[in-house]
């Protein structure tokens, strides 16, 4: 059962990274893609730039989600050892 909790710990932690990747490879488009704007059309630069916006914003909530769901998972991963080790305290000091 805590090894199940920890590989689920490490699974969410590792979705946290790709996420935060993520929104950091859009941040770089976004910029790039103002930087560019000026140089094109400007109804198209600012259409690339709103898009890129609106992704990022929703990374960002989906970021934020998944650390709280990684955040219950930890706490319930150390409530689990503690049962755990309570429960082996407890049968070692019955013997």
């Amino acid at each position: 059962m805590i090894l199940a909790h920890r590989e689920l710990l490490t699974v969410a932690k590792s979705e946290l990274t790709v996420g935060r990747l993520k929104i950091e490879r859009l941040k770089l488009m976004l910029a790039k893609a103002r930087r560019e704007q000026f140089g094109q059309s400007s109804e198209h630069g600012r259409l690339l730039v709103e898009q890129l916006e609106l992704a990022i914003e929703d990374l960002e909530e989906t970021q934020a989600e998944q650390e709280a769901t990684a955040d219950m998972a930890a706490h319930g991963s150390r409530q689990a050892e503690a049962c755990a080790q309570f429960a082996a305290a407890s049968t070692s000091s019955a013997r």
